[in-house]
C-alpha cells in the first residue's frame, strides 16, 4: 500500500452514510488509517477546530447546509482558511464550479466515482506521487452487496412518493422537492456501486425535476409532462432493479437511455427557457420599481426645495414690511 497515505488525516463530510463509507473504504484501501467522518457541516467544523486535518472531502449537495456554504464557513476559521477541499457532486454545473473557485476548492469529483478516482484526486491535491495499482478492485464489494439488498425498498419508496403527484396536487411542489433529494442520492450511489444504468436513468429524471424547482410556483403548465417523466422513468428503474441489471447493459441500456432522454431533454430545455424568462421579467419589474422609487424620491426632493424657497421668500417679504 502507498505509505504516503499512512501519515494523512482526512475528514469525509457527507450527509449520505453510504457515500461516506465509499470514500472511507477507498482511503483506507490506499493506506490512510486516520479517516474522520461527519454527517453535516456543523459537525465537520467542530472536528476541524479540534483536530489536525490534512484534507477534507465534501459533498456539494448535502443538507441541511450544502457543501459550498460549509466551505465558506470553513474559510472563516483560522484552522480552515487554507485547508485543501475536494468537492464531490452529482451535478456538473458551471455556477457551482465558479463558486468553488472563489472559495478555493482544490478539486472536484463528479459522481459516480471510483476508489481509484478518489485516491488519484486526493494525491494530486496534496502533491503525492501515488499510484492506484495497489488498490483492490473489490474494495466496494461489501457496500455494493448491501446496496443491492436495499434497492427494492428504495425504489418502492420512490414510487410511493411519486404517486402523490397526481393524487395530491396541493402537495405537488413539496413532492417534487422530495423526489429531487432522493434521486440525487440514487444518482450518486447507483453508478458508484455498480448500477450505472440505474444511476443514469435517475440522473435524467433528477436533472429535469431539479430545474423545475425554479418554476414550481408558476409552472402549472409543466405538471403533466413532469408526472409523465417521473412515471416512465420510475418504471424503467423498477425494471432494472427487478432484473438486477448491473453496469450499463450495453446496447440495450443505451437504447433505454436514449428513449428517456428524447423526452427528458426537450422538457429540460423548455423549463430552463421558462425559468430564465420568468427571472428576466422579475428583474425587469425590480428595475422598474427602482426607477419609480428614484422618480418618487426626486419629486419629493423637488417639493421640499420648492417649499423652502416659498418659506424664504415669505421671510424676506415680512422683513421688507
Amino acid at each position: 500500500m502507498p505509505t504516503e497515505f499512512a501519515r494523512l488525516s482526512i475528514l469525509v463530510v457527507d450527509d449520505d452514510p453510504t457515500m461516506r463509507s465509499v470514500i472511507t473504504s477507498a482511503l483506507r484501501a490506499a493506506g490512510c488509517n486516520q479517516v474522520r467522518q461527519a454527517s453535516n457541516g456543523e459537525q465537520a467544523l467542530n472536528i476541524v477546530r479540534q483536530s489536525q486535518i490534512d484534507l477534507i472531502t465534501c459533498d456539494c449537495q448535502m443538507a441541511p447546509v450544502d457543501g459550498l456554504t460549509f466551505v465558506k464557513r470553513l474559510r472563516e476559521l483560522p484552522e480552515g482558511a487554507n485547508k485543501p477541499v475536494v468537492m464531490l457532486t452529482a451535478n456538473n454545473r458551471p455556477e457551482d464550479a465558479w463558486a468553488g473557485r472563489v472559495l478555493k476548492v482544490s478539486a472536484w469529483l463528479v459522481k459516480p466515482i471510483t476508489p481509484q478516482a478518489v485516491i488519484k484526486r486526493v494525491a494530486g491535491v496534496l502533491g503525492l506521487n501515488v499510484g492506484t495499482a495497489d488498490v483492490p478492485e473489490d474494495v466496494l464489494t461489501a457496500l455494493a452487496d448491501a446496496y443491492e439488498k436495499r434497492l427494492p425498498n428504495e425504489i418502492q419508496t420512490l414510487e410511493s412518493i411519486a404517486a402523490r403527484l397526481p393524487a395530491r396536487p396541493e402537495h405537488f411542489n413539496m413532492t417534487i422537492q422530495d423526489l429531487v433529494r432522493r434521486l440525487h442520492v440514487v444518482k450518486g450511489q447507483a453508478g458508484t456501486l455498480g448500477y450505472a444504468l440505474l444511476g443514469s436513468v435517475a440522473g435524467e429524471v433528477h436533472d429535469v425535476l431539479q430545474e423545475a424547482e425554479r418554476i414550481l410556483d408558476d409552472g402549472d403548465a409543466f405538471r403533466p409532462d413532469l408526472i409523465r417523466l417521473v412515471e416512465s422513468g420510475f418504471k424503467v428503474m423498477r425494471l432494472i432493479v427487478d432484473r438486477n441489471v448491473r453496469g450499463t447493459a450495453g446496447a440495450v441500456g443505451a437504447k433505454v437511455l436514449a428513449d428517456i432522454a428524447a423526452f427528458a431533454q426537450p422538457l429540460h430545455a423548455r423549463i430552463v427557457a421558462a425559468a430564465e424568462a420568468a427571472e428576466a421579467e422579475a428583474a425587469q419589474r425590480q428595475r422598474r420599481g427602482h426607477q419609480s422609487d428614484v422618480l418618487l424620491a426626486s419629486e419629493q426632493q423637488r417639493l421640499i426645495v420648492e417649499r423652502r424657497i416659498r418659506l424664504t421668500q415669505a421671510e424676506f417679504a415680512e422683513k421688507d414690511r
